[in-house]
């Protein structure tokens, strides 16, 4: 195996074409004004992830600060979030910095300090460098040689502005390795149509709904996307064709206990779907949802006898989101039966439990 090295970026080339990356990986990344093109490249980078089996454990979405464009928020709202449902089977691992400021920055020490030789991370670096700063600053200094940031925009590196102080240069300081690749407009920006057609025709709804988001945003120009194919290939030059043949085709779906209905392929389900995915040693069971409209639902879970042991109602917005049942306490055996109901609308699922 030959290891080449050229400006600070050392490149284990033989190994990661051949097998790709399978560690961790975070995502920083703003949208939410200014660059739309990131609606659809926040969704292509976690399917690239995804397929590539390396493990996404933070992405954190609309940090350009004092500043914000509501409309494109909401639109980076539903491509991190529907691309975590469906590509994940849980947006636990989604923050949107506009609400959830303190606990995206909870979550990012949290992922920094679990760091270690063999446990490396890549944070990437999808759009200005403020708040990865302040992350990576309140992290242990210890932890930081095991973290490497990685971008590939000299806009994002070198930009300032009220509230956004920090630079490419100041995340160099900090401790953690860097790595600075090609600018992806290069190759990830392209409009012409014929070359994203494998992605709109596509057999696989997963794939259309990437076409989509695309769509909404910049069509054509999935740039930072390049930055996880840069992490999972070592290659820093994907292009639409390098995408088709990497996806087949096929996304593969999450490992759920019953087959997953969730993925639509449109913006919003079309109608009301439920699966459900037993994890943490099998004491929790993770409901994903598709709610074709925004209002009241109820979420509610029976043993065969017709016990209620678990019932969660509350207000959702139309699309995808998550919820947790923490069985520790009940215990439940055997077969259960999930409702899921909202309005007149009303699904329901057998889930055979694992011990």
């Amino acid at each position: 195996m030959r290891v080449f090295a050229k400006s600070g970026i050392v490149i284990m080339a033989a190994f990661i074409a051949s097998f790709g990356y399978k560690g961790r990986i975070a995502i920083a990344q703003d949208g939410n004004t200014r660059d739309k093109d990131d609606i659809g490249a926040s969704a292509w980078a976690q399917a690239i992830i995804k397929k590539g089996g390396a493990k996404l454990v933070h992405h954190h979405y609309n940090h350009m600060l004092c500043q914000n464009n509501p409309s494109q928020a909401k639109e980076m709202r539903t491509s991190v979030r529907g691309a975590a449902s469906r590509f994940f089977g849980t947006t636990s691992f989604t923050y949107d910095i506009l609400t959830q400021s303190s606990a995206a920055k909870s979550d990012m020490v949290k992922q920094i300090n679990a760091s270690s030789s063999s446990s490396p991370l890549k944070y990437l670096m999808f759009g200005r460098m403020e708040v990865p700063w302040q992350h990576i600053m309140a992290s242990s200094s210890s932890k930081r040689k095991y973290v490497t940031a990685i971008s590939h925009s000299k806009i994002n590196d070198n930009f300032t502005a009220k509230c956004m102080t920090h630079t490419w240069a100041d995340i160099k300081r900090t401790g953690v390795k860097t790595i600075h690749i090609s600018d992806q407009n290069t190759n990830l920006r392209v409009t012409t149509a014929s070359r994203w057609a494998w992605a709109k025709n596509s057999s696989n709804a997963n794939i259309r709904w990437l076409y989509s988001r695309m769509e909404a945003g910049v069509f054509g120009d999935i740039s930072d996307a390049g930055l996880a194919w840069y992490a999972i290939k070592g290659d820093q030059n994907g292009t639409p064709e390098k995408l088709k043949a990497f996806f087949g085709n096929i996304l593969p779906k999450q490992g759920l206990m019953e087959e997953s209905t969730v993925a639509s392929g449109m913006l919003f389900p079309e109608q009301l779907e439920m699966s459900a995915l037993q994890t943490r040693g099998n004491n929790n069971v993770q409901f994903s949802l598709a709610l074709p409209e925004s209002g009241p639902f109820t979420l509610s879970v029976f043993d065969i006898q017709g016990q209620r042991l678990f019932h969660d109602q509350r207000n959702g917005d139309a699309g995808y989101q998550t919820i947790d049942w923490n069985m520790m306490e009940s215990r439940p055996t055997g077969m259960l039966i999930a409702v899921l109901q909202q309005g007149n609308m009303r699904v329901s699922k057998n889930l055979r439990m694992k011990q």
